[in-house]
């Protein structure tokens, strides 16, 4: 059969394939065009974006409390240095233990020896011990520090009273910072004459459910403490 003397079925069958086609290009081009108008139009109404920053401030009563006993020794005879802070860090450990009870965690924090030169060209060695204190006896927080003190502590520092459920806590106070910004945010569009629109972009601080109270004095009470939280928040505005 010659070229020219194409069956009607193979007719039939080329024009639904051009067809088909026709279709599916049609298509092709409506989806690319609807695609470059969005891209268009997003460009031409691009929203105007602001930062605000939220704090969200929240008091709560302590269920547990942690703070940092050092004691520093010093002896031309390393060795009567090193039994000397060792004998003054087991007195301070049993204090702790005294006035918190028997479920304080104590942990070694710091050791150091050090030889410090003298004006005679001797030597001095300095030792330098330190150690943690957490318990849940917030009430002993106070007396606590007055006897370590009293005991022959050379510091107690990072005195942190704080939430047994710190994650709940530091939430709590994540909510009220998040408010605080949008409100902020609504005022500042509202001045704007615009409208407030998505959240685009949230930046927290590490902040933890937690306050220090005390690092230097002799005292330490804390009935309710205070954390505050902040988030830098990026919104749309239109």
């Amino acid at each position: 059969m010659l070229p020219d003397q194409l069956s009607p079925q193979t007719s039939t069958s080329t024009a639904l394939l051009s067809k088909t086609q026709r279709y599916f290009i049609t298509a092709l081009l409506a989806v690319g065009l609807v695609f470059l108008s969005m891209i268009v139009l997003r460009n031409i109404f691009r929203p105007a974006t602001i930062t605000v920053i939220g704090q969200g401030k929240l008091d709560f009563q302590p269920q547990e409390f942690s703070l940092i006993v050092s004691t520093v020794s010093s002896n031309r005879d390393s060795v009567l240095a090193i039994n000397e802070a060792e004998a003054k860090t087991s007195v301070l450990i049993d204090t702790a233990k005294s006035v918190t009870g028997a479920e304080a965690e104590i942990k070694k924090a710091f050791y150091q020896v050090q030889a410090v030169p003298q004006p005679d060209g001797t030597a001095s060695y300095q030792v330098v011990n330190a150690f943690s204190v957490k318990s849940n006896n917030v009430t002993a927080a106070n007396q606590l520090v007055r006897t370590l003190y009293a005991e022959g502590a050379t510091s107690v520092s990072n005195v942190t009273f704080s939430s047994s459920d710190k994650a709940l806590t530091t939430q709590e106070a994540r909510k009220l910072a998040m408010q605080n910004a949008h409100e902020e945010a609504k005022q500042i569009a509202k001045a704007s004459g615009k409208r407030l629109g998505r959240i685009v972009s949230v930046t927290e601080d590490n902040q933890d459910a937690s306050g220090n109270v005390s690092t230097v004095s002799s005292t330490a009470d804390a009935s309710e403490v205070s954390i505050t939280k902040l988030v830098s928040v990026l919104y749309e505005m239109w």
